[in-house]
């Protein structure tokens, strides 16, 4: 874990220039910076690393230029840093148009626009503002809010009840697929086709199992939250042929949508979807889109890679960027069995899981409609069998 640091500095790696500039003028004033060009040593994992620095930093400072703009890492990392509650700064060298990506998270924000003054003036600037809000966070006593701080879900019921429970939405979700009850909830029953913009699949990241958690699968229902009001859970349950989905085109998604009738989004709920792979070998990306538009859409994907990898993000469409708010590996079934991927709302909070394990909690992305759809990409070919609704 990095020291304490007063400033962590973001740029794109065609802008280093602007970022030494920055962190010279702000150590000749005694201030403690963090860039990657500086703190990051060979051979280690630069994306940890830099989380781990957001985590320790007072200001997240931004060098905007028109790299900085285009960077989905850049993203990444004012996406964490907005998360922790960290004050942002942007320092914007160029007169671009800004992308909505990183608008979003200075339109409440004054940017420092360098290029209208001199690179001297600017720089002072700059010095200025980052001392006079230091000065407030000491004189507030100001803390940023860690991440693992967010309020702990409610206590669970006894394991000896749990158990009980559990057997009970178990038998009736059995008892529903025993007698054949289907309901094809399909919107005129179509494939829908559009070009994705093509981005990298992303290295995988290691990921240790907590010691003494419960072992993760769609047969785990045991260990799911269950702190909604209303015990007995809606299963929809599909004809599998009708959600069974094949695409062998890269950067390009095939999807069939559905709506969930009686979904408040006002109260608390917890779906949960059973998807598969059933392409021998794994498939590249299958998953859930929600508040589902033609071209704005957020997705919950699957990634059969390896022992299994999750990611969640802005939707990849023909009028913005695909962004990652939150990735990394999981253990998942893959082509062997379904699993069971989860948007729980609490209160304020989105809550992500994957076979009930939690992956990322959100409090800005909102369910905003009972539309969804099941979607796969690449050279895919998936299926969904049912949704559960607890609410």
């Amino acid at each position: 874990m990095p020291a304490k640091h007063n400033v962590l500095i973001s740029y794109a790696k065609e802008d280093q220039v602007f970022a030494e500039k920055a962190l010279r003028a702000l150590a000749a004033h005694g201030i403690h910076c963090w860039a990657a060009f500086q703190n990051l040593e060979a051979g280690q994992f630069w994306p940890a690393a830099i989380t781990d620095a957001i985590k320790e930093c007072e200001i997240f400072l931004l060098i905007l230029t028109r790299h900085s703009n285009a960077s989905r890492q850049v993203v990444r990392e004012l996406t964490e840093a907005d998360n922790l509650n960290k004050r942002l700064y942007c320092f914007q060298t160029e007169d671009i148009s800004i992308s909505p990506n990183i608008q979003y998270f200075f339109s409440a924000v004054h940017r420092n626009e360098a290029f209208t003054v001199d690179a001297e003036t600017s720089l002072t600037r700059m010095v200025d503002d980052i001392v006079r809000q230091l000065g407030e966070i000491d004189q507030t006593g100001e803390k940023p809010r860690p991440q693992e701080e967010t309020p702990p879900p409610p206590p669970r019921r006894p394991k000896e009840q749990l158990t009980r429970t559990s057997k009970v939405l178990i038998a009736t979700t059995a008892g529903l697929l025993a007698v054949g009850i289907t309901a094809t909830l399909l919107i005129g029953g179509r494939h829908t086709s559009v070009q994705l913009a093509q981005t990298p699949s992303p290295a995988p990241e290691s990921h240790a199992e907590t010691p003494g958690d419960p072992p993760v699968g769609a047969k785990n229902m045991a260990n799911l939250p269950l702190t909604l009001s209303t015990p007995q859970p809606q299963t929809r349950t599909f004809t599998l042929s009708d959600f069974q989905l094949s695409i062998n085109q890269e950067n390009y998604f095939s999807s069939k949508e559905l709506e969930i009738d009686g979904l408040d989004l006002a109260r608390d709920f917890l779906i949960g979807f059973a998807i598969k792979s059933t392409r021998r070998g794994g498939s590249t990306r299958y998953g859930i889109a929600w508040n589902f538009q033609p071209d704005d859409f957020l997705l919950f994907t699957i990634h059969s890679i390896g022992n299994g990898y999750y990611s969640i993000g802005a939707g990849r469409s023909r009028s913005r960027p695909f962004s990652r708010f939150s990735e990394g590996n999981i253990p998942i079934n893959g082509e062997r069995d379904f699993d069971l991927i989860q948007l729980d709302k609490r209160g304020a909070d989105l809550i992500f899981l994957v076979n009930g394990q939690e992956v990322w909690r959100t409090t800005r992305y909102r369910l905003l409609s009972n539309r969804f759809a099941f979607w796969v990409a690449d050279f895919s070919d998936a299926v969904m069998k049912s949704y559960t609704v607890q609410q």
